[in-house]
């Protein structure tokens, strides 16, 4: 789950609706800001793809990017940056994702 809330306001709304259990939310990484998120990926580049005329991204470590995306189940507090590097890291990979958005952050990422 990717939303702009308060982190507790996620974590509360991922326990409700069965995310992750209380006890999961607590422990280190499933839970956390975009900010957090960003940190915990490591650093990382857009690259412009002629093919798909695109943009992609590119992580100076993927396994990194593989860890944190994998353990992280709610990043709360996104930016529309944060949300381009997962979704965009996560197709890159294989990965599907389905995207709802309300504002005008979530446009780039959509």
């Amino acid at each position: 789950m990717v939303t702009g809330d308060h982190i507790e306001t996620a974590r509360y709304v991922g326990i409700q609706s069965g995310i992750l259990s209380e006890a999961d939310s607590r422990e280190d990484g499933t839970v956390m800001t975009g900010e957090e998120f960003m940190n915990a990926i490591g650093p990382f580049e857009r690259i412009w793809n002629e093919e798909s005329e695109d943009y992609d991204v590119s992580f100076d470590n993927e396994d990194l990017f593989n860890h944190v995306r994998k353990k992280v189940k709610i990043i709360a507090r996104t930016s529309s940056e944060d949300k381009f590097v997962l979704i965009a890291g996560t197709k890159k990979r294989g990965g599907i994702v389905a995207m709802t958005g309300d504002s005008i952050t979530d446009a780039e990422a959509l």
